[in-house]
């Protein structure tokens, strides 16, 4: 991949600018001939998800890894997912571009779960198979990404089974000793693996108490071009030698009558045609520093794409030449979210408080129709969400106590139509949720306790206390897909995990 980035660099004059190339140059040869009387100041890492609060990494009880704000820069990724999988210590699956279901432990989908600035983005569509909202996580304005491995059920509940990663973008900065301050970033990417196109640019302004970030991506990502190289026993097997167009029939007299499925040899069977899609991300945030211990953020991210090719399915024959799917793509992923932090340091009796609420509001689509069909199967789920934290924390000597509570408000409605491509005419299709309300919401309290020993003796114990509650009703009153002796679901959980390292 080829990749080409511009900075920008504000309140310098190229003549300043010479004189700190400058001054780089004279200070290797100098830096290279250093004794020992040099001194190594070593900075401890912090960890933030393991809490919830600012937490020394070698703390926590669990193993983590940090990639931090260089880490992301260096990997110079096209998206969150390939972010993570470079990373090397997590596993992504990978079915399509638009792909990216992150794997912790054997452990994925439902059973990991994913946080942005603090926000669940694991909502009632969490299934076990595999997901892709990870990418709708713009990695551009990634501060550091946290992922912590293993059971994390005691602080995040039942769906951190395998682990968390948890995704921080950049905070607004404020002018400190200055009246203001304007700073900016941009960004251009080719890559020629796929012929990517990717512009970032994000813009901060702060004064002495309020500060505001805007960043706007664009990406668009065409075929993929896969490897050529392979063994003798796999040769070709990977090929995409045909891909579906639709070309016009033609009557005796060479009118046109109407169009078909037709698989076109592909002049470049290492060209995945039919893999390529678009994609844009938006954040805003405002911060507003009260006073020296209390900020308040609001937080605005906007993610959208366009329709997303299965490519693993679209690549399926059902015979030499002729294809299985005609069509089988993702609808545009779109995802919004608000949310406002409270952050408050020396509270009182407490140490440290965070208190949130946040809004999302989700829109996903699952389109496929077979080769030589008329009929595309369409189905779409929309999800609101909103949600709310509160985290405390104390400090009494040796001993650090973490609680809280959080809980989350899912509305998903799921619709689905069988459209005819001829005549844009639709008749009824079986949906992949309860037709009906679907509802699902949570409750949680949670304590943990960290006894500091010594520097290397740390004892950490904890109880959650989980209510889980859905209901769903179906309306289909034919049942013609799904004959059912029933028309609602109800569920209702109560879980009581603890933990003790």
């Amino acid at each position: 991949m080829l990749g080409l980035t511009l900075l920008y660099l504000n309140k310098y004059k190229m003549k300043n600018i010479l004189y700190m190339v400058l001054l780089w140059v004279v200070t290797i040869p100098l830096s290279a001939q250093s004794d020992s009387t040099d001194k190594v100041v070593n900075v401890t890492e912090v960890v933030i998800a393991a809490n919830k609060f600012a937490e020394l990494r070698s703390n926590t009880a669990q193993q983590t890894q940090i990639i931090t704000s260089n880490d992301l820069k260096r990997a110079n990724a096209q998206n969150t997912a390939d972010a993570l999988s470079m990373n090397g210590q997590v596993f992504v699956q990978k079915s399509q571009q638009g792909g990216g279901s992150a794997i912790l432990r054997g452990f994925e989908a439902s059973r990991v779960l994913m946080v942005v600035d603090g926000v669940r983005m694991n909502n009632i569509q969490y299934r076990a198979g595999h997901l892709q909202n990870v990418i709708s996580v713009d990695n551009n304005i990634l501060d550091r990404i946290e992922v912590l491995f293993g059971p994390s059920s005691t602080v995040y509940g039942s769906d951190a089974l395998g682990g968390v990663i948890h995704m921080r973008t950049k905070n607004p900065i404020l002018s400190g000793d200055k009246v203001f301050l304007s700073k900016g970033n941009a960004m251009f990417r080719y890559g020629s693996v796929n012929n990517e196109l990717t512009g970032h640019v994000d813009l901060n302004f702060g004064g002495k108490k309020f500060a505001s970030l805007t960043s706007a991506t664009f990406s668009r990502f065409g075929d993929l071009r896969q490897g050529n190289y392979t063994t003798a026993a796999t040769a070709g097997q990977w090929n995409r030698n045909h891909y579906q167009a639709r070309t016009n029939v033609f009557d005796s007299l060479g009118n046109v009558t109407g169009q078909k499925d037709t698989a076109i040899a592909n002049p470049n069977p290492s060209i995945q045609a039919g893999s390529g899609y678009w994609q844009y991300d938006l954040l805003q945030k405002f911060l507003y520093q009260q006073t020296e211990n209390i900020t308040h953020v609001l937080n605005v991210q906007l993610s959208n794409s366009s329709n997303i090719p299965r490519y693993d399915r679209l690549s399926v024959t059902s015979g030499s030449t002729v294809l299985k799917d005609a069509e089988w793509y993702y609808g545009p992923q779109f995802r919004f979210l608000a949310a406002y932090d409270f952050n408050w340091k020396n509270a009182g009796p407490l140490d440290d408080v965070n208190i949130g609420v946040n809004y999302q509001r989700l829109i996903e689509s699952r389109n496929n129709r077979s080769f030589n069909s008329k009929w595309r199967t369409e189905r779409t789920e929309t999800v609101n969400v909103v949600g709310f934290h509160a985290n405390f924390k104390k400090v009494i000597n040796k001993h650090e106590i973490y609680f809280g509570t959080d809980g989350q408000f899912n509305d998903l409605k799921s619709t689905a139509v069988q459209r005819d491509i001829n005549v844009d005419t639709t008749r009824a299709a079986s949906t992949r949720y309860p037709d009906g309300k679907n509802k699902m919401n949570y409750v949680a309290l949670f304590m943990m306790h960290t006894f500091n020993i010594n520097e290397k003796v740390i004892l950490s114990s904890g109880i959650r206390y989980n209510f889980v509650n859905l209901n769903s009703t179906i309306t289909d009153a034919s049942q013609d897909f799904f004959p059912l002796p029933y028309t609602s679901i109800k569920t209702c959980t109560m879980q009581y995990p603890a933990m003790w390292d």
